[in-house]
């Protein structure tokens, strides 16, 4: 390892360590940072420098890439070289939108998300998925030990004046399940092909438990959705059968494979479209549509912050309330102004045009992958972005790595009548 590290012909690997020790240091920080482990004041401190030594990782590996692709621009072209300016002037609007909402905001959440993009390729990311596997299921099992050997506290959250929500070491139940949730998809993720009937069995072992313990429901839900689709397509090969008589089914099995790849590379903004109808339709009903009660309010939480803090072009600084840290939520009833939609609290803490960016780049993920991956992961991404629908988890590297997949996207330029990655 260390004559390859000398090596200068290896700058590759290099980089690739460099990366995943940038992943690991933020990753590990930031979910220990929605533990209780931050009550001890030195703890919290360290979590602080690790994010801060993440960042001046992924600086050295972005102005390394920069330099790079200085001299590759050289030698462009043509169309080639007229596509590498577009996507370059992509890529300089998203630092930048990026790092004005992050030091406006006081979020560094966007700032990260970009950072780790534009520093991420493509021969990354396998290496990576199983890093963010170990670090997140060592996390959550190093918060759960905590709060059960009071270490930390658990805190308990009501349910209708009862206090059975149980926290697990984090600072609100849901963040756990979340973190939980996305630890499952990572998992299936990973082991696609080698995941059997009794590994579900047990993952669903622990979700049932985990709703028991926490009282989460759209976990508990979406998790049982995810693991019985994974029973037909991963056990059973219903995937690949479906594919191929799909291909088989002539002119009509083509439209609809076309119709699909449409809905599917758009999924994202179809989705956005038909939660804001539903916000207009809640706040048409006064607030107290059927659809609204079962999401627990999430709908007029969203036309209350619409009303109040408006949406505009660039950042703007919300006071966000939550119940996060606290047993005490009583207290914090009247203030509660938090959004959980991801997409909604894009659009108004981080404003119009890093929404705009956000989404364009989720179109081309979307493209991304089904071309490169199996209908399986496919569907996976569906599920994460209807999740994020519901929960604020969209940006949060710590937690949806699969974000980083379209890093590759960022590195394009046109090679003949295709495109050619070069992440």
């Amino acid at each position: 390892m260390e004559q390859r590290w000398r090596n200068g012909g290896n700058d590759t690997d290099r980089m690739q360590i460099l990366f995943q020790a940038a992943f690991v240091l933020y990753t590990s920080a930031t979910c220990l940072q929605t533990t209780m482990y931050t009550r001890y004041a030195a703890l919290f401190r360290i979590f602080s420098y690790m994010r801060y030594l993440a960042f001046a990782l992924l600086t050295v590996l972005i102005l390394f890439d920069i330099r790079k692709d200085l001299r590759k621009a050289k030698s462009l072209r043509g169309r080639a070289g007229f596509s590498y300016c577009k996507y370059s002037l992509l890529f300089v609007l998203a630092g930048i939108a990026a790092s004005v909402v992050s030091f406006k905001t006081g979020d560094r959440t966007p700032l990260f998300a970009a950072a780790f993009l534009f520093a991420g390729k493509r021969k990354y990311l396998e290496n990576t998925f199983r890093i963010a596997f170990a670090v997140l299921g060592g996390c959550i099992a190093l918060a759960v030990f905590g709060s059960m050997t009071g270490v930390i506290p658990d805190l308990l959250i009501k349910r209708e004046d009862i206090p059975i929500r149980h926290s697990l070491g984090f600072t609100y139940p849901s963040v756990c399940t979340a973190y939980f949730f996305f630890l499952l998809l990572l998992y299936l993720w990973i082991y696609e092909d080698t995941v059997c009937q009794k590994d579900l069995l047990w993952i669903q072992a622990v979700n049932v438990l985990l709703y028991i313990l926490t009282d989460t429901r759209i976990v508990f839900l979406l998790g049982s959705a995810v693991l019985l689709a994974a029973f037909f397509f991963c056990c059973k090969g219903a995937g690949k059968r479906w594919t191929r008589r799909v291909r088989k089914a002539g002119r009509i099995g083509g439209l609809l494979y076309k119709m699909g790849t449409v809905l599917y590379d758009y999924f994202v903004v179809i989705l956005f479209f038909i939660y804001a109808l539903w916000c207009r339709r809640d706040q048409l009903s006064g607030g107290n549509s059927i659809l609204d009660r079962i999401l627990s309010g999430r709908l007029g939480l969203t036309v209350s912050a619409v009303k109040k803090y408006g949406i505009h072009l660039f950042a703007e600084k919300i006071a966000w309330v939550g119940f996060g840290g606290t047993e005490d939520t009583d207290a914090l009833l009247g203030a509660y102004n938090f959004v959980d939609c991801s997409y909604a609290y894009i659009l108004l803490s981080y404003g119009v045009v890093l929404f705009l960016l956000v989404m364009i780049y989720l179109v081309f993920l979307q493209k991304y992958i089904r071309k490169r991956e199996s209908v399986w992961r496919c569907l996976l991404m569906l599920v994460i972005l209807s999740y994020c629908l519901l929960e604020p988890r969209l940006l949060e590297i710590q937690a949806n790595c699969f974000l980083l997949l379209g890093a590759p996207v960022l590195r394009v330029r046109r090679k003949g009548k295709g495109m050619e990655y070069h992440g």
